[in-house]
C-alpha cells in the first residue's frame, strides 16, 4: 500500500500528536528511566520474563553442544572431501574411456590399426583411473 503526500502528512501529523502525549507524561518519563521494558511493555511483562528465560536456556544449551556439533561437522567435512576426490577419479577415468571410445572410432573411418590400439590403451587408462577412486581412504 502506497500512501500519497496527503496521507502520509496526516499519519505523520497523527503519530507525532500520540507520541506527544505518551512522552509528556511525567509519570511514563519516570518508570522509562527506572525500566525500560517495564515502561514499553507493562502488561507484557510476565511473559516476556517466561520467553527471555527460555531462550537463555536454549543459548546455554547450544554452548554446551557447540564442541560435540563442531567435532561431528569435521568428521562430516573429512567424509565429504574423500567423496570428492573419489568423485573426481570417477569423472577422469570416465573421460579417458570415452576419449578412447572416440579414438576406437576413428579405426572405422581411417582403417589404420594404430588408432585401434592407441584408443584401447586410453580406454584401459580409464578403466585403471577409476578403479584408483575405489582405493581412495
Amino acid at each position: 500500500m502506497t500512501m500519497d503526500a496527503q496521507q502520509r502528512s496526516e499519519f505523520v501529523d497523527a503519530y507525532t500528536r500520540v507520541l506527544i502525549t505518551t512522552w509528556s507524561n511525567e509519570e511514563f518519563a519516570a518508570r522509562l528511566d527506572q525500566d525500560l521494558l517495564g515502561a514499553l511493555a507493562p502488561s507484557e511483562r510476565k511473559e516476556t520474563a517466561v520467553v527471555r528465560d527460555k531462550y537463555l536456556k536454549e543459548v546455554e544449551r547450544y554452548q554446551s553442544d557447540k564442541e560435540d556439533i563442531s567435532e561431528k561437522a569435521k568428521e562430516l567435512e573429512k567424509e565429504r572431501d574423500l567423496i570428492s576426490r573419489r568423485a573426481d577419479r570417477f569423472d577422469g577415468g570416465e573421460g579417458l574411456l570415452e576419449v578412447g571410445l572416440v579414438i576406437c572410432s576413428i579405426t572405422l573411418l581411417t582403417k589404420r590399426r594404430g588408432f585401434w590400439f592407441s584408443g584401447i590403451f586410453v580406454g584401459a587408462l580409464g578403466v585403471l583411473m577409476a578403479l584408483t577412486g575405489l582405493f581412495l581412504h
